[in-house]
């Protein structure tokens, strides 16, 4: 499926890369976005 016009494509989630879509004025894929996060609830 075809993303919608000026929004980027979206890699299916993975547990390497995490892509996750931010959606705004501007949509854009962010990668790893909560590591921070995600590291601090893990150790």
């Amino acid at each position: 499926m075809k993303a919608a016009k000026h929004v980027p494509a979206w890699p299916a989630y993975n547990l390497k890369d995490r892509p996750t879509m931010r959606i705004a004025e501007k949509c854009d894929v962010i990668d790893n976005r909560f590591s921070g996060e995600i590291a601090c609830g893990f150790r």
